[in-house]
């Protein structure tokens, strides 16, 4: 799967009123990343690259703004 196909994804759990949380470190830790592996039997030939917890959105989630600045502050005016 591409990382636009992932992101996309991720999009349309979250239309759907879900949320998603990664939890790369069970990844990228051996012991976890095997105990994942033997658990949901993914095959050898496969990689775990990436755990997500999925939940319930709580109300008027996301409660948080996205910490990016709005397009106005990075942006200048035509002929500035």
């Amino acid at each position: 799967m591409t990382g636009r196909a992932f992101y996309r994804r991720w999009l349309e759990v979250t239309a759907s009123g879900l949320a998603l949380c990664p939890m790369s470190v069970l990844a990228d830790s051996q012991r976890a990343n095997a105990e994942i592996r033997r658990q949901f039997a993914i095959p050898a030939g496969s990689r775990l690259v990436n755990v997500l917890r999925v939940g319930m959105a709580p109300a008027g989630f996301p409660a948080r703004p996205t910490p990016r600045l709005p397009a106005e502050e990075l942006l200048a005016p035509p002929g500035a």
